[in-house]
């Protein structure tokens, strides 16, 4: 009988041992299924859960909450720069700083990549809680993180939904917050914006373009607008420029900050870059032989694998040669991933002509000359705007030029729209410019139309090519 009860008592210890892990088992899958494996906070079902509790708290109460969405602004640099397991540990520090200055009753939550979201208790007022909060997190977040030996510097964007005035629902009040996050983030970084009813419209907008630009390149809707660049001490045209245009069949003519940027985000930018590049090269080779051309890479084009062999077989279709194909990239681009300072070395030895735009006004400042060989700098419109009248502007205007003839750069000056501009940068010995004081972008058949727009002219008839520009590209009834 004792051995019967010993027996007894030994399997019903097992079974509870059993239970026991099954019990640890169950809450370790619930956990893993509510909260994310990477920062330990709960995710979008945990998230989508409390929302659903919020509102039936809110229908029953009347206590409001706000819902607030936001993601890092230049990470995707810190994980093309420094590798993944960076970017990880980064997401982790930001998880853990947002986390330290939210509310008793507030809730993080990470929806993937670098894309948190979180629920606001209201105690007040929704938008000076909302605005008290979301200054909190973006100071937080802004503070530089120590990541492997290096100093990282990120900001976030926001977009703040109120419940219930912003909907009345999780997926209504995550959409709405989705709106006023694009809106904050198309206007800078660091920034949180509330959702307003009118951005409905603008994000159906955005939309119908998208859907439009997918089938504008095949119907040829796009084209190309050239503008010339003027050699100040001669007055000869030694290049043009080639910009993007798309005319849309009921919105007419779309300028390109109005497409680029969305062109990047749904990744057209290849096609439609590599479309710009081979049509520019065929339309040059109708221009005399000392004209260059200028094209931009964008940081989406340079970061292609295979940026080299599109430019190779732009040049080799068209016949146009090498020498006389100027690429312009930014300073923000040249950030993007290490490979493309590699891109770019390997165009240089084929002969392509590599310039720095908007010099002055990215992150890499002069580091970047140290990286690549280029052969000319554009100085950057928001400085040649101020001259001559602001100090600041002649100063900086003028270290650019002097700085580029030490290491033998070429320099070209970005927006000239009056004659005191042109003296101003020919007395500080800029070599070229371009903007509207000689002439806006026209199509090619405006280009070939006055064949002495672009020939050469001698030192002293460069007023007489400037009133040739303006006629010939401005007619009474300016083109968009």
């Amino acid at each position: 009988d004792m051995a019967t009860a010993i027996e007894t008592l030994r399997e019903a210890v097992l079974e509870r041992g059993r239970l026991r892990q099954i019990r640890d088992m169950a809450q370790q899958l619930e956990h893993m299924a509510h909260h994310d494996a990477l920062t330990g906070l709960p995710n979008r079902v945990l998230l989508m859960k409390t929302l659903e509790n919020r509102l039936e708290h809110l229908s029953a109460s009347g206590q409001p909450f706000n819902v607030m969405l936001l993601d890092l602004d230049r990470f995707k640099a810190v994980n093309d720069t420094l590798g993944h397991a960076a970017g990880d540990a980064l997401l982790v520090a930001v998880a853990s700083r947002i986390s330290s200055v939210l509310g008793e009753n507030d809730m993080v939550s990470r929806l993937g990549g670098d894309e948190f979201a979180i629920i606001q208790s209201v105690t007040d007022d929704c938008r000076a809680d909302a605005g008290a909060l979301a200054k909190r997190v973006v100071h937080a977040v802004s503070r530089s993180f120590n990541l492997e030996g290096s100093d990282i510097s990120v900001d976030t964007s926001i977009g703040i939904a109120c419940a219930p005035d912003h909907g009345t629902s999780g997926t209504q009040l995550l959409q709405h917050a989705d709106l006023g996050l694009y809106r904050a983030k198309s206007m800078g970084c660091g920034l949180f914006v509330f959702y307003e009813p009118g951005m409905d419209m603008a994000a159906q907008h955005k939309h119908a373009l998208e859907i439009d630009m997918k089938s504008a390149l095949e119907n040829r809707e796009f084209e190309l607008h050239y503008q010339p660049v003027v050699n100040l001490q001669s007055g000869r045209i030694v290049a043009y420029e080639a910009l993007a245009r798309w005319r849309h069949s009921k919105l007419g003519i779309i300028t390109p900050d109005r497409f680029i940027t969305l062109a990047e985000e749904n990744n057209f930018i290849k096609p439609l870059g590599e479309w710009v590049l081979a049509q520019a090269c065929t339309d040059a080779m109708s221009w005399p032989k000392d004209i260059r051309l200028a094209v931009n890479l964008s940081a989406v084009q340079l970061g292609n694998d295979d940026i080299v062999p599109i430019v190779d077989r732009a040049l080799e279709t068209s016949g146009f040669p090498a020498e006389r194909l100027e690429l312009e990239v930014t300073e923000t681009a040249m950030l993007e991933r290490d490979s493309s300072a590699r891109a770019l070395k390997l165009l240089k030895e084929r002969g392509v002509r590599l310039v720095l735009d908007d010099f002055g006004t990215g992150y890499a400042g002069l580091s970047t000359l140290t990286h690549v060989s280029f052969d000319k700098i554009k100085i950057d419109r928001e400085f040649v705007s101020g001259l001559p009248g602001n100090p600041m502007c002649s100063a900086i205007v003028n270290t650019i030029i002097d700085m580029a003839e030490q290491i033998g750069l070429r320099v070209t000056a970005e927006g000239v729209e009056d004659r005191d501009q042109v003296e101003a940068l020919k007395l500080s010995g800029c070599d070229e410019a371009q903007g509207y004081y000689f002439a806006e972008p026209a199509p090619l058949a405006h280009v070939l139309k006055n064949r002495a727009v672009i020939t050469p002219v001698g030192k002293d008839e460069f007023g007489d090519t400037v009133r040739s520009l303006q006629e010939t590209y401005c007619p009474p009834q300016k083109a968009i």
